[in-house]
């Protein structure tokens, strides 16, 4: 069995740790190797192994930063993943996937809008996260194709972060970020189930 790499995550959320180090276990388990350099999935994050003072460790990408920047603290990338199987579980759907380098379609004067509206309107390819960004308050036609253009998660992650606990939504959702946000399915808006996350989150939804 491979050396399981260390993992320095002083404020994730435990059971999101131990989400994290089951999955490690795993993979040493099947026979993988942690070699430096490497970079892996864990679901919608990419970690990177790197050499440490006692063996491999785990870095993790510095959140609000484009593009990738890694650091030692693993704690915020454990927690997203955890917080996203929280938000689909506040709505009683399946967790889709997707990781933060895919692109989404986004209209191209999305940064200067505020309104933003995030739509699940398929499934993850090669490439592609299966998301679409839009605004209420866009001067542009999303139905014109010149008025598109392909951003990876990670940086429209890193314009709203509050966006990044919904990536992992399945096809047919919908969020527009408001305060609080107002999530769709199949077009019409969901209540969150009482005393889940979301409920907790945004009491006053």
């Amino acid at each position: 069995m491979s050396q399981i790499p260390a993992i320095k995550a002083p404020t994730a959320l435990p059971e999101a740790l131990e989400t994290f180090e089951e999955f490690l276990g795993e993979i040493a388990d099947f026979g993988g190797e942690f070699i430096p350099g490497e970079m892996f999935r864990f679901s919608w994050v990419l970690l990177q192994v790197d050499e440490g003072e006692n063996g491999p460790q785990i870095m993790a990408p510095k959140f609000g930063v484009y593009p990738f920047e890694y650091l030692e603290d693993c704690s915020e990338a454990l927690n997203i993943v955890a917080r996203q199987r929280f938000m689909a579980d506040s709505f009683g759907v399946s967790v889709g996937r997707c990781t933060a380098i895919q692109a989404a379609i986004t209209v191209k004067d999305l940064d200067e809008c505020s309104n933003w509206v995030m739509t699940r309107v398929g499934r993850e390819g090669d490439s592609v996260s299966g998301w679409s960004f839009g605004a209420e308050d866009s001067k542009l036609d999303p139905e014109v194709q010149e008025n598109l253009e392909l951003r990876s998660l990670w940086d429209l992650y890193s314009k709203r972060p509050e966006l990044g606990e919904f990536c992992l939504l399945p096809q047919g959702m919908k969020v527009a970020l408001e305060d609080p946000p107002k999530v769709m399915k199949d077009g019409k808006v969901v209540t969150a189930e009482e005393g889940s996350y979301f409920a907790q989150k945004f009491p006053a939804s």
